[in-house]
């Protein structure tokens, strides 16, 4: 009798020990499901880095110059825009929110502004951010996985500031010649590649014209929307179009700004950079 209630004991206990462990292998399961799945979309949403974490040398590693200087932006759901140090980066993406999986190899730079103090970081991150497969987010915190679903770069939900142009790149639609009463473009089309114009910091630009990168500086007062640029100009050599002084020569008369969202079209903005006749004006466009 002793016996029998012996072995009913053990076999109890291990039909226990049995139901435990598959419940926390369930549970565990559960949870690794819970971080790559179920993502919510991210169209619309802006991403500042916060670290990229090597865990193969279990470090982390923040960019120069700082690295809320490189930010991620969903602007559809097959457009990414980023950008980084000094330049912009943009393409399509790739993302099934069923499995969490993502593919950044169709984006590339679309500036070319040097920046010898940050050129590392910023071919760092070209690089980290193609190799991002896999992803998981809540409301205020992004990760973007490599193929270890351990190495990671880490972001958070990118807070507009009151200096809104930093961080924000346009191409130009044309030009507004109010002496003539002409409006123009410049070398046509000018929104393609030409006349891309990115407020890095909340002191300096950069951007492209037809075949050079520019870099300049401006000064800039949100509260009466004045802006002056007191230097923009070409920092290759390539030839150049007749068109490009004319570009530089506008850009260093302008005086004042308007920005506003384009009330027919959703994360469509426009804006204005007023001549000194504060009538004339370059006229660009960006979305989102």
């Amino acid at each position: 009798m002793l016996k029998n209630i012996l072995i009913i004991t053990m076999l109890l206990c291990l039909i226990f020990a049995t139901a435990c462990t598959d419940n926390i292998f369930d549970n565990k399961k559960s949870n690794q499901q819970q971080t790559f799945q179920n993502i919510e979309s991210l169209v619309g949403t802006q991403w500042e880095l916060v670290y990229f974490f090597d865990a193969e040398k279990n470090e982390i590693r923040e960019l120069e110059p700082k690295s809320s200087n490189y930010t991620l932006s969903f602007v559809s759901d097959t457009f990414a825009r980023s950008y980084s140090a000094c330049n912009m980066t943009a393409g399509e993406y790739i993302i099934n929110y069923s499995t969490a999986t993502i593919d950044f190899d169709s984006i590339w730079a679309t500036t070319l502004a040097g920046c010898p103090e940050a050129e590392e970081d910023e071919r760092f991150w070209n690089n980290v951010l193609h190799k991002a497969k896999y992803l998981s987010s809540t409301e205020e915190e992004l990760k973007l996985f490599h193929n270890n679903k351990k190495s990671h770069l880490l972001f958070r939900k990118y807070e507009p500031r009151k200096n809104y142009l930093v961080r924000t790149d346009w191409y130009l639609l044309g030009f507004y010649d109010a002496d003539k009463g002409e409006y123009s473009e410049l070398y046509a089309p000018s929104h393609i590649t030409n006349n891309a114009l990115v407020f890095q910091t909340d002191s300096t630009v950069s951007g492209q014209s037809h075949l050079n990168r520019m870099t300049g500086e401006y000064t800039i007062g949100y509260s009466d929307s004045t802006i002056k640029f007191s230097r923009f100009s070409s920092v290759t050599t390539a030839d150049s179009h007749p068109d490009e002084a004319i570009y530089s020569t506008l850009m260093l008369q302008v005086s004042s700004f308007s920005y506003y969202k384009h009330s027919d079209y959703d994360n469509y903005f426009e804006l204005k950079l007023f001549l000194n006749d504060r009538k004339s004006f370059l006229h660009f466009w960006r979305a989102f």
